[in-house]
């Protein structure tokens, strides 16, 4: 599926970006799911590597920079970074990613994904910039995508907070492994989502470094990489935090299991004593000897209920001494 889009750039705030050029709009190219002909194409009719293309069908590949200037002169910024995608593409309580290939040049700006409809992709097509994020350079617009990656993440990272809360409740009453196997899962994505947003914030600091090279004026560069850096960063730490938790819950998931266990063996041994009272009654009186009761009418009745009144007194002990608790 192809998306193309011009964006017009913001006039008004054009004078604050020193990468900002006589080009006043933008032509946005965005690619899910292509196969390899359309990619090639749309490369080659710019005048550029066709290998380019190839890293999207790669899930595992890592996030990076690379600048190349191609036969025309023009200079094309080359930029991966790993988005994250979930329960709308996976069927598992837990979370991947995946490449997302930009291209950069000074009026187009394309991009491929492997995966359609994924929600902060969703909403850069919405084009709701932020009101102090405006659009003056393709650099604003492949800043915008940082951000809105890094929202992501964030959006990520806050579901499976949730899901930990939910793994929590259930460790408090479950003696079954379905708990360990949520953690499990959560545990995954997290370490995914970890390796994601540091690569992502690596290449986003070798992007501040060259553009800070070749600038004169960098209040306007630094204002719209600090909300980046700022998403990113909020985005890490709650990672961390969770991935504190999880550690921690699985180390105590163990101990609750474990005393679960204890508590439905201390409730079976106690309805074991209290039914041996009865068992042993129907033993005694139930051997082929002379006994008492045995001629008369009511004896049935009688050992009934005196094996009752024994079980009652006998879980009345036990009930004073909080052994059922």
């Amino acid at each position: 599926m192809v998306y193309r889009k011009i964006l017009q750039f913001d006039q008004e705030e054009r004078f604050q970006d020193v990468l900002a050029n006589d080009v006043n709009a933008l032509t946005w190219l965005h690619y899910e799911n292509p196969d390899k002909v359309e990619v090639r194409k749309v490369l080659e009719d710019y005048h550029l590597p066709v290998h380019f293309g190839e890293y999207i069908y790669d899930q595992f590949e890592t996030s990076w920079i690379e600048y190349y200037r191609n036969e025309a002169g023009e200079l094309f910024t080359y930029i991966i970074i790993q988005y994250p995608y979930g329960h709308e593409v996976i069927s598992e309580n837990t979370y991947r990613t995946a490449p997302l290939v930009i291209v950069m040049g000074t009026d187009v700006v394309m991009t491929f994904m492997n995966h359609t409809n994924v929600p902060f992709m969703l909403d850069i097509q919405r084009l709701n910039f932020p009101s102090d994020f405006p659009l003056t350079s393709s650099y604003a617009f492949v800043m915008y995508m940082f951000y809105e990656v890094a929202q992501a993440h964030i959006d990520a990272v806050t579901n499976i907070h949730g899901l930990i809360k939910q793994a929590e409740e259930e460790a408090r009453h479950s003696t079954k492994n379905n708990v360990s196997y949520a953690l499990i899962n959560i545990n995954k994505g997290l370490v995914y989502l970890s390796t994601a947003v540091h690569q992502n914030a690596k290449t986003l600091d070798k992007i501040n470094q060259y553009f800070t090279r070749i600038e004169k004026d960098t209040r306007y560069h630094e204002r719209v990489l600090n909300r980046v850096q700022i998403e990113m960063n909020q985005a890490k730490t709650m990672i961390e935090n969770d991935m504190l938790v999880v550690n921690k819950l699985n180390d105590m998931l163990s101990n609750v299991i474990s005393n679960n266990l204890n508590d439905v063996m201390k409730r079976l041994t106690v309805i074991t004593i209290i039914m041996t009272v009865p068992t042993i009654t129907a033993g005694l009186w139930g051997m082929n000897v002379a006994l008492p009761l045995e001629d008369n009418i009511h004896g049935f009745s009688i050992i009934l209920v005196g094996s009752v009144i024994l079980s009652v007194i006998i879980y009345w002990i036990i009930e004073r001494m909080d052994l059922f608790k």
